[in-house]
């Protein structure tokens, strides 16, 4: 397996993980009733194509090297530092500013990213976008719709004003252009728009457009698992964290933002009250990882889950109130999923 394949699995594992575990273990509702407040400004959303499927937003850029081109950690970095875009927030350091990354589904089933460098209002020397075009090795290749592309260390390049726009995809470069001179962009997404409005700003953020999902599955993921991709793509319509790197790891803290109502897995556990988890007593010290299911009415979980299978017509009334019977007499407190390792496997 090439060391890209492995950094593109490892986006799509994190995403994956980081649905689930949240859905369990943090979800609440966002409220329909669009806020007075302006919420999240993310000013580089207006060179960001209209389909993200997920975007992180870090208001320094030396912030976002430690975190996407950590190397540290049980899985490969996001970004090596060897890599186009890793070479890109490396270089980007010595200048600071805020740095924005968007992924897109570019073509022959592959998601690329998009790298936007919003350097400081008051550069030292005013000169900095030419400085940091020269350390990339750019030169001009071309013109597209009157904006000059560069072309060094795997990117393509465009800058306006004190912002660079670099992706190893031409076509993406291309689309960011158009977007652009449109005056289109992400933020002609309504989803997405509406949950800017209810995100608080200052934290680093990542965004996950959930609808998209599939297009994880099918760029990074072998075939035989796309057929999941459907339930992931309804599990909810976008996602909101804040992230937060501490000594110890990384924090994420959220909300997932339902806008198709029951017809959304999340929507499961609007209402639904947690309880503290016992199970954690019980599993060994070399548990690798959990799934926790800790609820304080599993009768009322159940009837929720049954209103979300209905709303696809592909539940039977009778196989639900025997299947639900019968869990309910075993007086559930806590269903736990755990991979733990056994002799030279994982179980």
């Amino acid at each position: 397996m090439t060391k890209t394949r492995r950094i593109y699995i490892s986006i799509a594992f994190l995403l994956a993980v980081l649905i689930i575990v949240y859905i369990f273990f943090s979800l609440r509702r966002a409220s329909v009733a669009e806020k007075v407040s302006e919420g999240f400004v993310l000013q580089s959303a207006e060179v960001i194509p209209i389909d993200a499927v997920a975007i992180f937003h870090f208001n320094d850029v030396n912030v976002s090297i430690s975190f996407l081109s950590d190397t540290s950690g049980l899985f490969p970095s996001i970004f090596p530092q060897e890599s186009p875009i890793g070479k890109f927030l490396s270089l980007s350091g010595t200048f600071g500013g805020e740095i924005t990354l968007s992924f897109h589904y570019s073509a022959k089933n592959e998601v690329s990213p998009i790298a936007v460098l919003d350097l400081p209002q008051v550069p030292v020397s005013g000169k900095e976008t030419e400085v940091l075009l020269r350390k990339l090795g750019a030169v001009s290749e071309s013109s597209y719709n009157g904006i000059e592309i560069y072309s060094g260390r795997g990117l393509k390049i465009f800058r306006n004003g004190n912002r660079i726009i670099a992706s190893p995809s031409l076509i993406l470069i291309q689309s960011s252009i158009r977007h652009f001179k449109t005056k289109s962009s992400i933020m002609d997404n309504h989803d997405f728009r509406r949950m800017l409005t209810h995100t608080p700003e200052g934290d680093d953020k990542l965004f996950i457009n959930i609808q998209q999902a599939g297009k994880f599955f099918s760029g990074y993921t072998d075939y035989r698992f796309w057929r999941y991709s459907d339930f992931m793509s309804k599990i909810s319509s976008w996602s909101a964290f804040s992230i937060d790197r501490e000594l110890k790891g990384v924090s994420l803290n959220g909300k997932f933002f339902n806008y198709r109502g029951k017809a959304e897995f999340s929507e499961i556990f609007s209402n639904i009250e947690g309880e503290k988890s016992e199970v954690w007593n019980l599993l060994p010290y070399n548990t690798y990882g959990a799934l926790v299911l800790s609820v304080e009415d599993f009768n009322a979980l159940l009837d929720s889950y049954y209103e979300h299978r209905r709303s696809y017509n592909v539940v039977e009334e009778v196989e639900y109130e025997r299947c639900k019977d019968w869990f309910l007499t075993q007086k559930p407190a806590e269903v736990v999923l755990a991979l733990i390792p056994y002799k030279s496997e994982s179980r």
